[in-house]
């Protein structure tokens, strides 16, 4: 499923995530999406270093990273997978950072 609010911000990224994905909601997947979801929050900081106030583009592309990773989760048969992807979930919840409510 294509998402243009991700490949607007990062083109190079979500093209090299889509040709990794093997789609079977595994573990290679779940790196493969938090991978991405590293990028994207990357993406957001720096759009946000100049006046403290990130672009709407890369706070769409945070947000829709995120969901492709929560679909994941509800989606996959493989618990490694699930797990790994809702322990940076509770790990992002916990942070301190002006990213967190977001």
């Amino acid at each position: 499923m294509s998402e243009p609010s991700i490949a607007e911000v990062l083109p190079a990224e979500y093209a090299a995530y889509e040709q990794t994905l093997a789609g079977d909601g595994g573990l290679n997947d779940a790196r493969v999406s938090l991978a991405l979801l590293a990028k994207s929050r990357e993406a957001l900081e720096r759009s946000s270093v100049d006046d403290n106030n990130p672009d709407q583009e890369s706070i769409n592309a945070y947000y829709a990273v995120w969901r492709l990773c929560l679909r994941m989760v509800q989606n996959s048969n493989d618990e490694a997978a699930r797990q790994l992807i809702l322990d940076e979930w509770n790990k992002s919840l916990q942070e301190d950072s002006d990213i967190t409510p977001l």
